[in-house]
């Protein structure tokens, strides 16, 4: 008896431990190495990772072989600062992080003061090296200039290879259907092993396994579908993966307004012409209107 109780509570210490590895994040990481220009690793170097929009900042320093990683970065635009004694001050602005990206950096500090500084320009990185998982990340631009009928962010997911819309989406099921593009088939998988995360969080409804809700448009950041070769954490998912963002305010208040319109009335007209002859098709007239206002607020971050 005294075994099998001793057993019981082996798996519940198990099942304890192994419970904060089923997380599902949508941050990213930033790591590298630090050396000199002659390629010899600098240990010890002082780094910070300053975000842009809201000058958060997080500081280490490089470890004894000159590694360092920044993990669970949030999405967006960061600079890297880099110095060590006898070495100029490195500064690498414009890296931008996105969902479920793990930046991988080369920082060469060269010989100097540290009151001189060096700042670096370098595409980030489009390969991801370290990671077989693949996807697309449809950025904020696209969601915000691209044409959205209903105004519906998961009609964007038909952008990512494979993904496959389902039931009535050539016809602008965003007007009538709450789940739209959110219900799709990736590399011809079935709808049901889909899952939707919204700043890690499953959205998915029992029922149909669509999103249980679509997010304004306005409040997005970026979203990734990812497609196959999934990591750890989304082991237990056979189809696509939706992982959405949304925004996290930053160092400037703004808003916005709009009114999205589409009516019959706006329509070119057609005469025909004596050299021509024009078919027309009936077509049911069409009178739909929407707004919307929004405002952002921000949390400002001053480093010590």
């Amino acid at each position: 008896m005294n075994i099998i109780f001793a057993k019981r509570k082996l798996l519940i210490a198990l099942f304890a431990i192994c419970a904060p590895l089923g997380a599902q994040t949508f941050t990213g990481t930033v790591s590298g190495m630090v050396k000199d220009i002659t390629g010899a690793i600098v240990p010890g170097a002082k780094l910070s990772l300053i975000n842009i929009n809201t000058n958060e900042q997080r500081t280490q320093e490089s470890k004894g072989d000159g590694s360092f990683v920044f993990a669970l970065v949030s999405p967006g635009e960061y600079r890297l600062e880099a110095s060590h004694e006898g070495f100029k001050r490195l500064v690498r602005p414009g890296l931008k992080v996105e969902v479920q990206q793990s930046l991988n950096l080369e920082v060469d500090l060269e010989v100097g003061e540290t009151t001189e500084s060096v700042q670096v320009t370098a595409e980030t990185p489009l390969l991801q090296s370290s990671t077989s998982s693949l996807g697309e990340v449809i950025e904020n631009r696209k969601i915000v200039e691209f044409p959205l009928a209903g105004r519906n962010t998961f009609a964007l997911i038909t952008l990512t290879t494979g993904a496959q819309p389902l039931g009535e989406f050539g016809n602008l099921p965003a007007r009538s259907n709450a789940y739209a593009g959110g219900y799709f088939s990736m590399n011809g998988s079935q709808p049901l092993t889909n899952e939707t995360l919204i700043d890690g969080i499953p959205v998915n409804t029992a029922t149909t396994n669509a999103p249980g809700f679509t997010p304004s448009v306005d409040a997005i950041q970026e979203f990734k579908v990812q497609s196959g070769n999934f990591t750890a954490e989304f082991g237990r998912t056979g189809g696509g993966v939706v992982n959405l963002v949304y925004k996290s305010g930053g160092n400037q208040v703004r808003g916005s307004l709009y009114e999205f319109v589409r009516n019959n009335v706006f329509d070119a007209i057609v005469r025909p012409t004596e050299n021509a002859v024009i078919i027309f098709a009936s077509k049911r007239p069409q009178n739909d209107a929407s707004f919307s206002e929004a405002e952002g607020f921000s949390i400002v971050f001053q480093p010590s």
